[in-house]
């Protein structure tokens, strides 16, 4: 981050089932990053696969689909044109919070994985896009290495982490399971 010509810096966190509840991607190639059922590592319950962390551990390319335009519809179409991600755009977008929970809601549909851009790095914005089934939140101009301890502390629950309990969509979506791992 120190370098004059990287001014901003967005993270990327995958919602993930081990003991750390989300992580940076890239942070460490020997780290595995799927984790899409529980019980293959040991654990009881179930969680909904994370198809873009399934291909970024295979070494392959990710396509992602982009929506800075509101609507259900809008996403339920985009959703089945073959993207493996889709992500919400609710930084540059005229996205709010309750078309990005019917977006979330469209995509939930199909196997790919839904993502959501936020506008800041706001915990309360990283809890509502977690708890309203976001599989992937994609967070703006960190600019600091405390930036991104602070995204990633919003995205974990205690004692890991500062985000609140509450995953009132996700755990119907994603898995009942969706927040005992983290």
């Amino acid at each position: 981050l120190t370098h004059p010509s990287i001014k901003y810096l967005s993270v990327v966190i995958f919602y993930d089932l081990d003991e750390f509840g989300a992580h940076v991607l890239g942070a460490s190639k020997d780290r595995p990053i799927i984790n899409d059922w529980a019980h293959k590592n040991g654990e009881a319950g179930w969680m909904r696969a994370i198809q873009a962390r399934e291909l970024l551990a295979q070494d392959k390319i990710v396509l992602n689909g982009w929506s800075v335009i509101p609507g259900g519809f809008l996403a339920e179409v985009m959703a089945s044109l073959g993207w493996d991600a889709l992500t919400i755009d609710m930084q540059h977008g005229i996205i709010g919070q309750p078309d990005m929970v019917a977006m979330l809601q469209a995509i939930s549909t199909t196997p790919l994985t839904p993502m959501v851009r936020l506008a800041a790095n706001d915990p309360m914005l990283v809890g509502q896009a977690l708890d309203a089934g976001a599989m992937g939140v994609i967070c703006p101009l960190i600019n600091s290495p405390e930036e991104a301890a602070s995204f990633v502390a919003a995205c974990r629950y205690p004692p890991h982490g500062v985000r609140s309990s509450g995953a009132t969509r996700a755990m119907i979506y994603a898995g009942f399971d969706y927040g005992g791992f983290s």
